[in-house]
């Protein structure tokens, strides 16, 4: 076995986001040998992605007692003279951006109805948003957030449970990403409409509609399927540019409700927003960078300015992110 085969084998796809990010809009066709294809996907991946001298054809040796000899061989003097396979690798679905998306594969009869669910809901939230964005109907706005808060809702119950009275539950819905995605939704629902709370949402609709609509059209169009490689890794670039703008909305959202003066949902969201901070790499990163704008522009501004500046940003950056307690 080669060095590059067996670094594929121990290569974490589970924590790899690329990876997440690309899987995320691949769709296995129903009549395919899932563990296959799931396999060939994974080798010309790591190929184009981690190590391009990987051989994509290169196949497990064959055990030990399926190779002919002509004579018996002798058996090992100790048991470290015998190898041990490979661990699998793993194969749980990640929380991040794959948690949102679920892949439209084949699986069992209930597995399939809610991905027709998830498919629908999905649809409606694009077409409440866009009922909302050409009449100004506020109801629009309310359907579209509805539509998503259920979809939400769906996701996160699958992933963690149904609802419990209970501290760590609580931990665990505002660190998972729907559980996110839900407070947001519920956050927003009430008040007036904001243009700036249905986009996040909208834009990771509209790619989970695009996916199984390429589906349906290759399968009617044959012609189609010939660009379904392409289409798969547009969709993996849309999803992660995607996140990143939806990081940068949080940002324009909380200006938004502080010039509408809407003190209570600025504040909540920018409760949520600081969780983010701690569990999203995105909104994490987003707030660095405007961190060291900040930073800049203090440096420019005259010392008594500056000083303000400084105390403030330090204020909100132990607010975020405090400092750990010393030990008793």
């Amino acid at each position: 076995m080669s060095q590059a085969l067996q670094d594929f084998l121990h290569h974490d796809f589970t924590h790899d986001s690329k990876w997440n990010a690309y899987f995320a809009n691949i769709y296995i066709a129903a009549d395919a040998n899932q563990k296959t294809a799931l396999d060939r996907i994974q080798r010309r991946w790591y190929k184009a992605n981690v190590n391009p001298a990987f051989d994509v054809n290169e196949t497990l040796p064959a055990p030990a007692s399926s190779i002919p000899s002509a004579a018996p061989r002798a058996a090992p003097s100790t048991p470290a003279a015998t190898s041990a396979p490979p661990p699998p690798r793993q194969q749980n679905p990640p929380e991040t951006p794959r948690d949102y998306a679920h892949p439209y594969t084949a699986g069992s009869p209930r597995e399939q109805a809610m991905q027709l669910v998830h498919f629908i809901l999905n649809f409606l939230t694009v077409v409440f948003a866009l009922v909302f964005l050409f009449t100004n109907n506020a109801k629009g706005y309310r359907f579209c957030l509805l539509s998503a808060a259920v979809l939400f809702s769906m996701l996160l119950f699958d992933a963690i449970g149904l609802p419990r009275l209970k501290l760590d539950y609580l931990q665990r819905v505002l660190t998972n990403t729907n559980g996110q995605y839900l407070v947001h939704t519920l956050i927003f629902l009430p008040g007036a409409p904001l243009i700036f709370a249905l986009l996040p949402v909208v834009m990771c609709a509209a790619v989970n509609v695009a996916g199984p609509a390429f589906i349906y059209i290759a399968s009617v169009v044959p012609a189609v399927d010939r660009h379904a490689e392409a289409f798969h890794r547009t969709m993996a670039r849309m999803q992660m540019g995607i996140l990143k703008m939806n990081a940068q909305l949080e940002i324009v959202t909380i200006l938004a409700l502080g010039a509408r003066r809407s003190i209570v949902v600025a504040v909540a969201y920018a409760q949520l927003t600081m969780i983010k901070y701690h569990v999203n790499p995105h909104t994490r990163a987003l707030w660095n960078s405007v961190g060291l704008w900040v930073d800049r522009l203090a440096a420019r501004c005259p010392r008594p300015i500056e000083m303000v500046i400084r105390k403030a940003r330090g204020f909100f950056t132990r607010l975020v992110a405090p400092a750990p307690r010393p030990a008793a």
